[in-house]
């Protein structure tokens, strides 16, 4: 694969990393990802997509004896998201000198293959209630 379409297919894959609210999407400026070398990435990934179809709680992993970087990633909790399966994942990479945790979803895309994604749907907005009307005052009778 070359080096161009690799690092383009890890940019898309990486973008939603960027918009999850955690040291991710917090971002990349000195942490581990920022120092991946591309197969760091794919075996990064390949991990992150192993937690995806392997038990809870079940820990995945990874190193690159080239680089250095090695890191680790499990499944803690699974949940539906627009009738999708997803699973919240956690764990730790390290390289070149920094180590950090991580914590990021991913969901099974109509196609079978798991995809990074946001944690948990969006908070349907809720309609506000009718404004209150007063009640009325009572009438006073006349004479």
């Amino acid at each position: 694969m070359s080096s161009l379409r690799l690092t383009f297919g890890l940019a898309v894959l990486m973008a939603p990393l960027l918009a999850i609210a955690s040291p991710i999407g917090a971002g990349l400026k000195g942490s581990p990802f920022e120092r991946f070398t591309d197969a760091d990435f794919e075996l990064f990934l390949d991990a992150t997509r192993q937690a995806g179809q392997g038990l809870l709680g079940e820990l995945k992993e990874w190193s690159n004896a080239k680089s250095g970087a090695h890191g680790t990633v499990k499944a803690v909790r699974d949940y539906k998201r627009d009738d999708a399966d997803c699973r919240e994942l956690r764990g730790q990479n390290s390289a070149r000198g920094r180590t950090e945790p991580f914590h990021l979803a991913i969901c099974k895309a109509a196609d079978g293959k798991w995809r990074l994604a946001p944690f948990e749907p969006a908070a349907k907005p809720t309609t506000p209630p009718p404004p209150a009307v007063p009640p009325a005052a009572p009438e006073t009778p006349r004479t």
